[in-house]
């Protein structure tokens, strides 16, 4: 673009003063107008705007002098070549101009006076010219003579765009590059070059470079004039980069665009400031010889007004603004960030409802992002009610099943995707609808079912993205369900079939573990093996390696087993303290003591995450390991490291296990010791193990170490329990639960609070399980707030809620000391709730799980006893009643039900003999004396022998 420079007045000046010492060359012109007249009007013209007549004056001086002596002297040339050039240049005369500016420039090397202005007015008549290179070369002289500042700023910045224009839009970058980051160019410039780098950078598709440019240094917006163009690269490179692998990056050039009504009050602001300076300063600044600033700040400020015209008569981009922000924070894991913005835009009534519609689809993800499964359901039905014929219908609808499932709420799951299936069987959803659903039946057992679900996603889009899991999926089920040779056949031959795919090898892998289930293993080993060595570094190898261990070590090759078992690295959390405790039990059969104790202080040392929570096991093993080698005293080091390092860490499982082994290795110890009074000897071992509990303690409380303190509190409570002081062990338990704050507890100790302050009808027990679930979601003493909770629902009423927590503690955790009893709650609810059947197949369950014994087994046969009689099966209540009356006569209370029951059904089946034997036994038992049935038991025995002394009569 032409650059218009402004005639400096000064130099006009110096070319009449020289004239006018000129006689010889105003004398020869007497018969025509007198030289200082032409010039005179040709400034007049000039500085009135008429270019061409300017021109045309200058050019009629130079015919009329040019082969004059003085000409060739060079006073009238050196003065009247740059304003004759310039004034042609104004003219649109552009070759003219050239001329004229170029033979000034190379005639007088030497002349300071206009030559920066005739530099700057050549190289932009070049450029207009359309000789693009030669322009930049000028530029390039104008900047080297001009030296740092902002004239040559402000060439360079015209020299890129001439480099741009002439095809080279990498060095232009470059060049605008250097500039905005040259401490000498003003910061104005910095900012406008940086700005149309990026720019530019765009135009080229160099999105890494405009990306650097944008967002590798913080904008200064108070010298920012062209805000709008900053605002609309951003936007345009946040697009860009938004489906990219950097998210973030597109977030941070979204965040510099400002709303569009703030940019435009921001605008119309800068360009007021703008216009006002110049009207301060214009006059006085082309006075001074800057005319080309003048020029420069006209042409800024018609740049400034025309994008805010276009600002000002353009739709609102803000919202459409945010909803590409939140995609872009949903892609960059940015949930929370995301919903904010998409509730906002969801939820505004004044937004085009296509937004709106796409908003609240998006907010949907971001609550699945945060995993609020709730909100997410909620989200998603309030989308279908608000747009049920809305394109997106399916695509929510899948949503809200993956928000099911995710709660694992499958049944569900499996509605809301037969409505999906049942309104949009072609929609593209239903694909993948199929999968999902056939997941979900899946993890309900309904088997077949989903076998036909990924049956019908193979059939009806065999090309889909999903069918080669759903093929993989078929034949899980089979697994699922036991039928492991089905299975195999079907992983084999999908082997084969995806053998190019990743789930190939994966289906190899599965055909093995088909065989281990068929207790096949020789030749599982052999497939294990051609496996691993197939697929060295398959997802699955290490467990592949654990299971081919577990061949070998049952197989008898326990050195083998531990080689495989010693290949799992710590990285592999899941699997590495498995793999340890196996190579831990082959050791053991190996007889390699040092062995096993030198590995499990490596598991020590080495264990992270999850596998942590198995320290106080491996301490068991050393003290194991170090009894067998004669020197016990060797695991010392080892619990002082654990108990050091992890005594004070709630979420740190298995510590009160480790105190009740150091418990036990300190006791040996003690006896090795009895006869040494070395004060080298640990405390542990000098003193009764109760002591050095209250020793310690006092100290942990001292140091702060509250949790610590409160496992040794519990088991110095425990050793009361030994003692048989149980009234001291619940003052301590009771003491911990009322002097320490319950955030410093672990599971175990939240547990044993709890049981405490609910034995003394404390409303602090409830608190306290609740805090157990939600602090340890994942410990076994869960199961006792499950308990408690189920008690709970049971004194307000409600059996189903009790029942679905006592479910979940037989699902959960069956090994529980807490899971007796919650089948045996549980069994009894269904009895009272006129379900005798499932009550006692509830019982019987119950009185197969051998560590239930004595009184729990007892419960166990009166319940099989109650609900036979329910059932109408009187034989079948007595033989259990008759059971509980030879096994459990420990038990007074539940053995006087017994004999009452039997009794009184002994006569009403019509053995009137076995009736009068069981009552009369049961009168004659002294320990049954006071028990409640004794009294309609003599009734019945009065009655009974009446019978039978009538009869004999």
């Amino acid at each position: 673009m032409r650059r218009r420079i402004r005639l400096l007045r000064p130099l006009l000046a110096v070319l009449l003063a020289t004239l006018a010492g000129a006689p010889g060359l105003v004398g020869r012109t007497a018969a025509a107008d007198p030289l200082p007249l032409r010039l005179q009007r040709g400034v007049e013209a000039f500085s009135a705007g008429d270019y061409a007549a300017a021109a045309e004056t200058f050019a009629a001086i130079e015919r009329d002098y040019r082969q004059e002596p003085e000409w060739e002297a060079g006073a009238l040339p050196r003065r009247l070549l740059p304003l004759k050039g310039l004034a042609e240049w104004r003219a649109g005369q552009i070759e003219q101009a050239i001329g004229s500016l170029e033979t000034f420039l190379a005639r007088f090397p030497d002349e300071i006076e206009g030559r920066a202005l005739a530099r700057y007015a050549l190289a932009a008549a070049l450029a207009a010219a359309g000789r693009l290179e030669a322009a930049a070369e000028a530029f390039a002289a104008f900047e080297e003579e001009a030296g740092p500042g902002g004239q040559s700023s402000l060439a360079r910045l015209e020299r890129a765009d001439l480099i741009r224009r002439a095809g080279r839009p990498t060095d232009a970058i470059a060049l605008l590059r250097a500039l905005s980051e040259d401490p000498a160019t003003p910061v104005t410039f910095q900012a406008q070059a940086r700005l149309r780098a990026a720019d530019w950078a765009l135009e080229a598709g160099l999105d890494q470079e405009a990306r650097d440019l944008l967002l590798g240094r913080r904008w200064t917006i108070d010298t920012m004039p062209e805000m709008a163009v900053l605002a609309f690269a951003a936007m345009e490179l946040g697009d860009r980069l938004s489906t990219g692998e950097d998210p973030g990056a597109a977030i941070a050039a979204y965040r510099l665009v400002p709303p569009h009504g703030r940019l435009v009050e921001a605008q119309r602001s800068r360009l007021a400031e703008i216009e006002a300076a110049f009207r301060a300063r214009a006059t006085a600044v082309e006075a001074a010889g800057g005319g080309f600033w003048v020029d420069y700040y006209r042409g800024l400020i018609a740049r400034v007004r025309g994008q805010l015209e276009a600002l000002e008569t353009s739709d609102d981009y803000t919202p459409h603004l945010r909803l590409r922000r939140a995609e872009a924070s949903l892609r960059a894991g940015r949930h929370h960030e995301a919903w904010l913005l998409l509730e906002h835009l969801a939820l505004r009534p004044d937004l085009p409802a296509e937004l709106r519609e796409e908003a609240h689809f998006r907010w949907i993800m971001a609550a699945m992002g945060v995993q609020a499964w709730e909100e997410a359901l909620a989200i998603a039905r309030a989308f279908l009610d608000a747009h049920p014929e809305s394109p997106r219908a399916p695509d929510s609808q899948l949503l809200l099943a993956e928000a099911h499932l995710e709660q694992r709420r499958f049944p569900e799951a499996v509605a809301a995707l037969d409505w999906l299936l049942d309104r949009h069987p072609t929609a593209d959803a239903a694909r993948r609808a199929f999968f999902i659903r056939g997941y979900a039946l899946a993890m309900t057992d309904r088997f077949s079912a989903a076998r036909e679900d990924f049956a019908a996603l193979r059939r009806l889009a065999p090309d889909h993205p999903l069918a080669p899991r759903a093929a993989y999926w078929h034949a899980l089920t089979r697994s699922l369900e036991g039928d492991h040779e089905a299975a195999r056949a079907e992983f084999l031959s999908l082997a084969g079939e995806l053998e190019d795919h990743p789930l190939g090898s994966e289906c190899v892998y599965r055909a093995a573990l088909a065989l281990y289930a068929l207790q096949h293993y020789e030749p599982a080993a052999g497939e294990l093996e051609a496996f691993l060595e197939r697929h060295p570094h398959h997802a699955r190898t290490s467990e592949a390696r654990v299971l081919l261990g577990d061949i070998l070590l049952g197989q008898g090759w326990p050195e083998e087993a531990r080689d495989h078992y010693l290949r799992i690295e710590p990285e592999e959390e899941g699997l590495h303290a498995y793999a340890v405790f196996q190579a831990a039990k082959a050791y053991q059969t190996l007889g390699d003591w040092d062995g096993l104790a030198a590995h499990l202080n490596r598991f020590l040392s080495r264990a992270r995450g999850a596998a942590r929570f198995r320290l106080p096991e491996a301490l068991v093993g050393i003290a194991r390991a170090t009894e067998r080698l004669g020197r016990p005293a060797d695991a010392l080091p080892a619990f002082e490291q654990v108990l050091r390092d992890h005594g004070d860490d709630p979420a740190m499982e298995g510590i009160p296990a480790a105190l009740g082994a150091l418990r036990d290795l300190a006791a040996r110890l003690r006896v090795a010791h009895a006869a040494d009074r070395d004060t080298e000897v640990p405390p542990v071992v000098r003193q009764p193990f109760d002591d050095w509990l209250e020793e310690t303690r006092r100290q942990a409380r001292e140091d702060g170490r509250q949790t610590w303190f409160a496992r040794l509190t519990l088991a110095l409570a425990a050793e009361r329990e030994r003692a048989r002081q149980p009234a001291r062990a619940t003052v301590l338990r009771l003491e911990l639960a009322r002097e320490l704050d319950a955030a410093w507890l672990d599971a175990d100790a939240l547990a044993q609070t709890a049981a405490v302050l609910a034995s003394i009808g404390s409303d602090q027990a409830l608190p306290r399980y609740h805090l157990l679930l939600e602090r340890f979601p994942g410990h076994p003493a869960r199961a006792e707030a499950w308990l408690a909770l189920a008690e709970e629902a049971l004194e307000t009423g409600d059996s189903e809620a009790a029942l679905n927590w006592l479910r979940r503690i037989d699902r959960e955790t069956p090994g529980h000391p807490a899971a007796t009893d919650a089948l045996l709650l549980e069994a009894r609810l269904l009895l009272e709730a006129g379900e005798p059947a499932a009550a006692r197949t509830r019982y019987s369950d119950l009185l197969r799980r051998r560590e239930a014994g004595g009184r729990r087994h007892a419960e166990a046969l009166l319940g099989v006893g109650r609900a036979s009689e329910a059932l109408g099966e009187p034989e079948a209540a007595v033989v259990a009643y008759q059971r509980l009356q030879t096994l459990y006569q420990a038990f007074d209370d539940i053995l006087g039900e017994a004999y009452w029951a039997s009794g009184r059904l002994f006569g009403e089946i019509g053995d009137h003999e076995a009736a009068r034997q069981t009552l009369a036994e049961f009168l004659g038992r002294p320990s049954l004396d006071g028990h409640p049935a004794r009294g309609p038991a003599r009734d019945l025995l009065k009655r009974l022998s009446a019978t039978q002394t009538h009869e004999e009569g």
